[in-house]
């Protein structure tokens, strides 16, 4: 009886290391993707705002002598900067480079 205990003490030890094991790993990945998602949000967030101040540039254009639509544009063109900055980091975060 004393060989059976210590077989049911290695198998019982070796399922609590094998799922830590796995739980881990599942952790890092669903941290990993939750990064990449919000990046990538963030990154179309930026470029829907760009793309909304392009269109405000534009309407404001068609009055002239206002001015802001350079404002508008040279903040749509930082937004777009922003958006691509995190469109390229997304993917190389996830694939942990």
């Amino acid at each position: 009886m004393k060989f059976l205990d210590v077989i049911t003490l290695f198998l019982a030890t070796a399922c609590r290391a094998g799922s830590a094991a796995f739980l881990s790993v599942v952790a890092k990945t669903v941290r990993k993707m939750c990064l990449m998602v919000g990046l990538l949000v963030v990154g179309l967030a930026l470029l829907l705002g760009a793309m909304g101040l392009m269109i405000a540039a534009l309407f404001i254009g068609l009055t002239p002598y206002l001015g802001a639509h350079w404002a508008a544009m040279i903040a749509a063109g930082a937004s777009l900067a922003g958006s691509c900055i995190f469109l390229v980091i997304a993917p190389k975060v996830f694939k942990g480079r």
